[in-house]
């Protein structure tokens, strides 16, 4: 049975990813948009992960495993090759995208969730491997090499800042920890607990508090993950599951949520060349447009042999 409460909360994280690439309130409140863009907004992604992982037992045979990596990696070159117009005005990016395998700016959880997802198939059967443990050391590792730049002195670190993004921003670091921790939560039936979401939220806004002042000064405090989204985040899904909306169009809004995230950089891209470039208007403008977009994407999507959403 489809859970609504899930659909519409993926929307909402949707509209919280056009707030990062908005830098949504940077130009109003500097620690406002802190806690937001590094905060609050960067639990979207390792959520959309862990919502795969969570189903991920569905899939019970490598031809089960290979369908469902054949649609997402149809999807990722679809929309890489949506974006190349605009990627191709930024060169270095896209070697650097390449070396690392990434794709373009939003789509780089796509590809790392097929490799994460392949290696999770092949080792979940295995004990050592279906517990907390292992998905939390991998991804504390992740949160090391990014606090190990984000917080250098050195000046070579801090230019290969954006490619040592890709280096922690992975299949490995952050795709293999938010699928496992999602598959153990289905395969343990955890229910959610709103004391201690509750708290969850404080040792998050705790950690961000501190790369709030510790961070400034620094060039490129930029903060995809923190040690707490960990916690957070498992937390927050099983309590959004717990919720019974009656609403029977959740399919839909699944749809709509990822026509929003896949379209909106491109939308976005339109809005900053006529030189848009106030971050609330660009935010809601982005978002409205995204929505509108996603009907006619929703209609082609529909009507193709291999899926774009």
């Amino acid at each position: 049975m489809r859970n609504a409460s899930l659909d519409i909360f993926k929307l909402i994280l949707s509209f919280f990813v056009i707030g990062i690439h908005c830098n949504f309130l940077s130009d109003y409140n500097e620690s406002t948009s802190f806690y937001l863009n590094e905060g609050l907004f960067r639990i979207a992604v390792p959520f959309f992960i862990l919502v795969t992982g969570y189903y991920f037992d569905r899939i019970q045979t490598p031809k089960q495993l290979f369908n469902w990596a054949l649609r997402i990696f149809i999807l990722f070159i679809f929309w890489t090759l949506v974006y190349f117009p605009i990627w191709n005005k930024e060169p270095k990016l896209i070697i650097k995208a390449i070396l690392a395998g990434n794709g373009y700016a939003h789509l780089w959880y796509v590809i790392h969730m097929i490799v994460a997802g392949v290696i999770f198939y092949y080792i979940k059967k295995y004990k050592f491997f279906n517990n907390l443990f292992f998905p939390i050391l991998l991804f504390s590792l992740g949160c090391i090499i990014q606090y190990s730049c984000t917080y250098s002195h050195n000046e070579t670190i801090h230019k290969f800042f954006r490619f040592a993004m890709m280096v922690y921003r992975n299949f490995l670091f952050v795709g293999l920890p938010f699928l496992m921790i999602g598959y153990y939560l289905k395969q343990n039936k955890s229910k959610g607990n709103w004391k201690l979401l509750l708290l969850s939220f404080l040792l998050y806004f705790s950690e961000v508090s501190v790369n709030y002042m510790l961070s400034r000064g620094y060039p490129n405090p930029i903060f995809d993950i923190s040690f707490t989204l960990i916690i957070i985040t498992p937390l927050l899904f099983l309590s959004i599951k717990q919720l019974q909306i009656p609403f029977n169009k959740g399919k839909q809004i699944a749809l709509v949520a990822s026509a929003v995230y896949f379209s909106h950089l491109w939308i976005l891209n339109f809005l900053t060349s006529f030189g848009i470039q106030d971050s609330i208007h660009k935010w809601l403008i982005t978002c409205l447009l995204s929505v509108l977009l996603s009907f006619p994407i929703i209609y082609v999507n529909s009507k193709l042999p291999y899926k774009i959403l």
